[in-house]
């Protein structure tokens, strides 16, 4: 295949692949605690901004649920493994269709009684052998404002953040600038 074969969204995929495996690469060698240690690089930005579809992109494959709607509810870390597992933070395994059930919101309203789990997501993905994307709710979401709260969260505790935004939107606002150097 060459690349010109390749849809944008697949260079562009690859492109962060190769940057993200030398990041990777990088940190390693210099990271003080060289035993099992792999790069977590969470994806972040505005809901709909479409993380989960830049990662499906990325890793070939429809992982994560997509919508037009706000659409991703909770924090998954997808990882290499030797065979597929996907496990919620309580420690239960579950089938494919139950976490594309279980990640998504299910109304559009803030219900502070629905659980938030976390989910591992672990898949014999070549990419992700010293590597772990973390894939986010996102910000500001007007019928959610835990999206945030998870976000800001788990993203305070990674190796590397990507921004990903609408170019439709506009730039960024001063508001999410905060958010990202708070980070």
């Amino acid at each position: 295949m060459t690349f010109a074969a390749l849809s944008p969204a697949a260079l562009f995929g690859a492109a962060l692949a190769a940057t993200l495996a030398v990041v990777a690469l990088y940190l390693l060698r210099h990271d003080v605690d060289t035993g099992s240690h792999r790069l977590e690089c969470a994806i972040i930005g505005d809901f709909n901004a479409g993380k989960s579809s830049f990662i499906n992109s990325l890793l070939g494959k429809p992982v994560c649920p997509v919508d037009a709607c706000p659409t991703t509810s909770s924090i998954t870390r997808f990882r290499y493994g030797h065979l597929p597992v996907i496990r919620r933070s309580d420690g239960e395994v579950i089938t494919n269709e139950q976490y594309m059930a279980a990640v998504q919101h299910t109304s559009h309203a803030t219900d502070d009684a629905t659980p938030v789990y976390q989910f591992e997501y672990s898949y014999p993905f070549e990419i992700l052998r010293d590597l772990v994307i973390i894939d986010t709710p996102g910000f500001a979401n007007p019928q959610n404002p835990r999206d945030t709260e998870l976000t800001i969260e788990n993203a305070a505790h990674v190796d590397a953040v990507f921004y990903l935004m609408d170019v439709d939107r506009g730039g960024i606002g001063a508001d999410t600038l905060a958010r990202l150097s708070d980070l």
